[in-house]
This record gives C-alpha cells, structure tokens and sequence, in this order.
C-alpha cells in the first residue's frame, strides 16, 4: 500500500514540475526570439537555451542546479546562466518526492526492515532450529531468505511504478515515442531492482551478525544511517578539507584582472599605432573631429583599420586564451575535487545508485559538462552568422579620448539575418553515460555480490540452537 501511495504521487508531482521547467523553456525562447528579432548587430548577445531533462518526471537529481543557459558575446566570451523557477518555499526546504528520494531513502528503508530479523528472529522463535534439522543446504536457505521477501517486494515496487506510469501516459506530459524513452526507464528500473536486492541483502547480512531481533535492528539502523546519512554526506566535506579550492568569486576576479590587463595593453598600442599614422599622414590627433574629416584624416582611419585588424585579433586570441587557461586549470581542480568527493561516497551503494541514476536520467554531472561542449559551439555559430557580419572599430587618442564605430558590413541587412537558437542541442547518448559511468555499475554489481557472499559464509556458520 505504501509503494502504491508514494511511488505514483512521486512520478505524479515531478511531471507536474517537469512541465512547469519545459513550459518555462519554451517562454525564454519565446520572449528571446520576439526581443530579438530586427535588433540584431555587433552588440547582440545571442542566448542559447538547454531543454529539460525528459527524464526529469523520474530523477529530479540536479536539474535545478544546472545552468541552463548560455549567452554569447562578440569578444568571444560566453556565459553560462539558470534561469530561475518559482518554487514552493517548503518544497526547498524539506526537498523534492523524486523517485531517487522514493527507491534510495523509503523503500532502502523498507528493504531493511523486512528483513532484519529474517535469521535471527527465526532462531529466537525457535524455528531456524527445526529447518536446519532437515537437508538442506544452509546456502540455498539464506539465499531464499533474501530472495523470498526480495520478489515481493519488487512485485509491488513494479506494479506501482506502472500506475505511475500509466498516470504520466495520461497526462501525457513526455513524448514517449522515442526508443531512447524505454530503453533508459527500463534500465532506471533494473538498476532500482538491483539497488534494493543490496539493501535485502545487507538486511539479511545484519540478521546474520546477531542472535536477537532487537540487536538485528539496532545494527540495521545503525547501517543505514552510515550508508545513507552519513558517507554521502561528508564526503564533499572531507574532499574539501583534502583538497580545498579557491571561491568562484576569486576565480572571476583573477579572471577580470588579467582580462583588463590584457584591455590596457591593447589599448596603448591602439593608440600608439593611430597617433603614428597621423603624424605619418600630417594630422594632429588633438585636432580630428567625428564630422567633416579631411582626406587626410580619413586616409589616416583607412590605414589605421587595415593594421589594426591582425593586432585586434592577436589581442583578443590572448584574451581568450587567458580566460580558458583560468577557466581550464579552475574546472580541472574542481573535477579534482569532486574525484575525491565520489571516491570517498562510493563506499556506500547508495552513493553509487545515486551517481547511477542522475547521469542516466539526464540530471547529473556529465549533462552540466555536455551543455558547456554545446556553449562553445553555440559562440562559434552566433561569431559566423552574426558578429562576423559587421565591423566593430575603437579609435583611441594619445589625450585618453576614443570613439567607438560599429556597422554592417558590405552587402549585409539586418532583416536578413536569422536570430540564432541553440535548437540543435542533443542529450548525451545513453551508451556512452553508461561507458563513462561503468565504475558505479561495476561497484553496485560487486556490492550485491559482496554483500550476498558475506552472508552465505556468515550463515554457513550461525549456531541456530
């Protein structure tokens, strides 16, 4: 009754906040496309917008902490942003229903306490004594002790997981249509399935260690409260105290130094490069006006923007350069760090059916990496289809004044150029979200295995009198 209340309520309420993010998506898109639409030129800043997980209706995960925007500039320097959803205040703060809190929390829970006294309260009740006197193997005994309970459980977890399902067919609130859709519930499934045999066999393994029902629970809980609780928990804070990191702020100021560093350099030769034309061409600098130029002082900007090209470009390639090295070194301490963090986490199953499901459901880590491959590609489209369409000049005089001067350039209107979207975007395939998590599938494989083996021998030697 429990799972037919919880598992279809769950998969009931993350469709509804699925459709809020997607109805979300398409408004930004929206009033992006409408806003800039006949304003486009050198100064537009193209946003490019990543569609939320379908697979969000199951795995909330991290989806309302990946970016979920990218805006584009025409020095070259792209952001990532998220666009903010309204949310229920306590929903913040006692946390989302997903389907990872349903399986990893309650039914883990729920695992356990169907089978904490599953040996030892047998043996308490004095009936552990009577099967052992017949022939047969203790082996094939616990192993029906853990999988007896196992299959009915799962029954109702399955059979639960279809009303929800068949509530979000008829609210129709995913496209199911593609194979991609079945293939990833049914793998979302088969690794719950796994997940909870660990969770009946560790039950099973703690009946095992103790010959009372009451000592059974004690060191159920305790097991629990470690696994779940406390190992997932602190290990973000001891990867932190092992490898600490500087804040992002400090990142971002280390960044828009360097950058004006850079900007001052480019500067003084831009107007080291202007003045020497000048006086080349018998201008006074202090004399050049905006309007009613003379030859030659319009000969002088000619010149002045045929040599000024390469030295921009150069400058600008520094610029980037510079940023990405921060950027780079910055992103590779924190991969560093969350290394740690997951290597430290992994010692529990929980952790690795966490990292499991979110990555598969499309609302983990390697989405946030996905989306910045698809950022940078989206500035190199928005470079060619828009900046590279008009010329953006700055003018700087020895005294510090400059003028800035921007237009289209030859043969190009702005009513012809097409507001660019990032409509092309694609999740990661999942055979390769597979393949770049094999180590948590391989892990949560060994737990059930070690976890199973260790009761067999713990049994094989229980005193049942």
């Amino acid at each position: 009754m429990l799972c037919l209340l919880i598992i279809p309520l769950g998969i009931y309420i993350n469709s509804q906040e699925y459709e809020l993010r997607r109805d979300t998506w398409k408004e930004s898109e929206k009033l992006y496309h409408d806003q800039t639409s006949g304003n486009l030129g050198s100064g537009t800043r193209a946003e490019g917008f990543r569609p939320p997980s379908p697979f969000g209706v199951f795995i909330r995960g991290m989806e309302d902490a990946l970016p979920d925007k990218v805006i584009t500039n025409r020095n070259g320097i792209y952001s990532f942003s998220k666009n903010t959803i309204r949310q229920d205040a306590l929903t913040t703060l006692f946390g989302s229903m997903d389907f990872l809190y349903i399986v990893g929390t309650i039914l883990s829970l729920l695992a356990l306490i169907f089978t904490f006294n599953s040996v030892s309260g047998e043996r308490e009740s004095g009936t552990l004594k009577l099967v052992m006197s017949n022939t047969v193997p203790r082996g094939k005994y616990i192993l029906a002790k853990i999988t007896g309970p196992y299959m009915v459980f799962i029954t109702c977890f399955v059979l639960s997981f279809i009303t929800g399902f068949l509530i979000l067919v008829m609210n129709r609130s995913v496209d199911m249509q593609e194979g991609r859709f079945w293939l990833t519930v049914f793998v979302i499934l088969l690794l719950s399935a796994a997940y909870l045999f660990v969770m009946f066999a560790l039950g099973t393994l703690a009946s095992c260690l103790t010959k009372n029902s009451v000592s059974s629970i004690v060191i159920t809980l305790f097991a629990w409260v470690i696994l779940f609780a406390f190992v997932p928990k602190v290990s973000p804070l001891i990867a932190r105290l092992v490898y600490p990191l500087p804040s992002q702020k400090a990142i971002e100021d280390e960044k828009h130094l360097a950058q004006k560093e850079i900007e001052k350099e480019r500067d003084a030769r831009r107007a080291e490069i202007l003045e020497k034309i000048m006086f080349q061409n018998n201008v006074n600098p202090k004399e050049v006006r905006m309007m009613d130029q003379s030859p030659e002082q319009r000969r002088s900007f000619e010149e002045y923007d045929e040599q000024i090209t390469p030295v921009e470009t150069a400058y600008q390639d520094k610029i980037l350069s510079t940023l990405e090295k921060i950027d780079r070194d910055y992103e590779t301490k924190v991969r560093t760090q969350q290394s740690i963090a997951k290597n430290i986490s992994r010692i529990s199953p929980v952790s690795c059916y966490l990292f499991l499901i979110t990555e598969i459901s499309l609302t983990g880590l390697i989405e946030n990496e996905n989306f910045k491959k698809y950022g940078a590609v989206f500035q190199q489209k928005v470079d060619q289809e828009i900046y590279s369409k008009y010329t953006y000049r700055t003018y700087i005089f020895g005294d510090g004044n400059h003028w800035v001067m921007s237009g289209n350039k030859e043969g190009v209107q702005n009513d012809e150029l097409q507001v660019p979207h990032l409509d092309y975007y694609e999740f990661m395939p999942l055979g390769k979200i597979l393949l770049t998590s094999m180590p948590d599938l391989l892990l949560l494989l060994f737990y059930l295995i070690l976890v199973s083996g260790i009761t067999i021998i713990l049994f094989a030697k229980y005193d049942v009198r």
